[in-house]
């Protein structure tokens, strides 16, 4: 009974340095961000890993995917480490041939999934399922290992991320009349969000000699929706 127990507590802690491994960026569609470095001035589909753990792992072995019906689609070479707090870069061209880092699948821009598989080729240590994606942008978790995953103008492959801070969305731009007179009053509205809060928002508008600025306002007394509606 006491080699039994000694046997589970071993078997056990093969998992924990392999829980601290996530998938923590990538790309599907990479026209100018980083080159692949074996093949100079050709621009392909990456997948960065971070260890958040406080020990190196050896991830010869383990399987990255597109496919959670394909596990195994593409098993990590040897010799390939990851340092404690580390990122690793791994190339999703479709050709395995040039190298330790490049898998056998390409990522698709439509949204696919992306996972990370245990060397017993069943469990799964982290997946993520994403959506269209916009060329030269970034997909990733903010702090690095986090669960909370934004867009990032700024990629960072091979490096820690960075917030993104996008810009605000502006849509349902109206302007009443479409044509107004050089006396007439004239009602412009328009639809905006952002992750943040919205400190402030307005109008540029050529006068003829100069820009002019005027404040637009969301409180429902001003020729806009109700109060507060983003208006």
């Amino acid at each position: 009974m006491k080699y039994l127990i000694i046997l589970v507590i071993f078997i056990s802690s093969l998992f924990l340095p392999a829980q601290n491994i996530f998938i923590n960026e990538f790309m599907a569609d990479n026209e100018s961000t980083i080159e692949d470095p074996d093949e100079p001035g050709i621009y392909e589909d990456w997948i960065e890993l971070y260890n958040e753990g406080t020990f190196e792992v050896d991830l010869e072995g383990f399987y990255l995917t597109d496919d959670l019906d394909e596990l195994t689609k593409w098993q990590i070479p040897e010799n390939i480490t990851i340092s404690s707090h580390g990122f690793l870069l791994f190339w999703a061209d479709n050709d395995e041939d040039q190298g330790n880092f490049h898998t056998n699948f390409k990522l698709s821009a439509n949204g696919e999934d992306i996972a990370i598989i245990h060397p017993d080729g069943e469990t799964i240590l982290d997946s993520y399922t994403f959506g269209e994606q916009a060329t030269d942008i970034s997909e990733g978790r903010f702090p690095d290992g986090n669960s909370n995953w934004e867009f990032m103008p700024d990629p960072t492959p091979g490096y820690a991320n960075i917030s993104s801070n996008l810009p605000p969305e502006i849509d349902d731009f109206n302007q009443i009349p479409l044509a107004p007179s050089s006396q007439t009053n004239v009602n412009v509205t328009a639809h905006i969000t952002d992750d943040e809060t919205i400190a402030t928002a307005f109008i540029k508008y050529d006068t003829g000699t100069g820009n002019q600025n005027i404040t637009m306002y969301d409180d429902g007394q001003h020729g806009d929706s109700g109060a507060n509606d983003n208006i």
